[in-house]
């Protein structure tokens, strides 16, 4: 009888650790989402996930204000287990009234065991532009050199096309200085022969472009065939084309941290590993 009782005893606490090691042994455990909501910009967290080796999800964040956004991920960290874990992923240019995403992981051990960890977002800077635009001489098509130079910011102009239909130029633009550079390509005009009307040009990029420092990009421009006839000729005239209004330098606000703790999700977890 008391062996019976023994067995019976034994069987029931192997059935319990049987069970307990089974709740802490799961594949995958899964979080709960977070989205925060501020003013100008709201990052959405989800698919948060922990496997053996890391812990990762998915992040949005949607710029709401007319300025650019930068954020960039090695300044946020994960807080697991009480220490602090770094994250590599590059940065990325968040245009006006966009959004861009981004998978941030987390790499450790026994991440599956991990029930609850924080994330220290930080690293998103709204991008400003200056008030007054980079003073910028005109440049004379056909060109007398291919290139010009301002406050560390270097154009190098290609002419594709010079006729009386159209006129395409490509402009290489490199960012020398230490500063954000915002274009304004749709902003290019120029001015034929002795007339001081101007032509805004037909650019592929309307909106403005953001050049990181040390970076480079290129723009095309176009003029369509000018109105006017024999006068207006693109082909027979000398163009000047203005750069008014298109450079400016930028300014990077740091905004605030956040500090978001994620808990397990019990349920889903249960769910997804049967």
């Amino acid at each position: 009888m008391k062996k019976n009782i023994l067995i019976t005893i034994i069987v029931l606490i192997a059935n319990i650790t049987n069970v307990v090691f089974a709740q802490d042994n799961y594949a995958k455990i899964y979080y709960n989402d977070i989205l925060i909501d501020n003013s100008g910009y709201s990052c959405k967290i989800n698919n948060v996930v922990g496997l053996s080796t890391e812990i990762k999800f998915g992040l949005k964040i949607s710029n709401a204000t007319n300025s650019f956004m930068i954020y960039n991920p090695q300044e946020s960290t994960f807080t697991i287990n009480g220490k602090e874990v770094s994250i590599t992923e590059k940065s990325k240019i968040i245009d006006p009234d966009k959004n861009k995403n981004w998978t941030i992981n987390g790499v450790g051990v026994d991440m599956t065991k991990v029930k609850s960890f924080k994330f220290n977002f930080s690293g998103l800077y709204k991008i400003t532009e200056s008030e007054k635009a980079f003073k910028v001489d005109e440049t004379k098509l056909p060109l007398a050199k291919n290139d010009f130079t301002f406050n560390n910011i270097n154009c190098f102009v290609t002419i594709v096309e010079k006729s009386s239909k159209q006129t395409k130029l490509k402009v290489q633009i490199k960012n020398k200085s230490d500063q954000y550079l915002i274009v304004y390509p749709s902003r290019v005009a120029t001015k034929i022969g002795s007339s001081d009307d101007l032509y805004t040009c037909v650019s592929k990029k309307s909106e403005a472009i953001l050049i990181a420092p040390k970076e480079s990009e290129e723009i095309t421009i176009v003029w369509e065939r000018m109105p006017g006839g024999s006068k207006n000729d693109m082909q027979l005239r000398d163009m000047f084309v203005s750069w008014e209004n298109v450079f400016f330098s930028a300014n990077t606000e740091l905004l605030e941290k956040e500090e978001l703790e994620f808990n397990w999700n019990e349920s889903l977890t249960i769910e997804k590993n049967k």
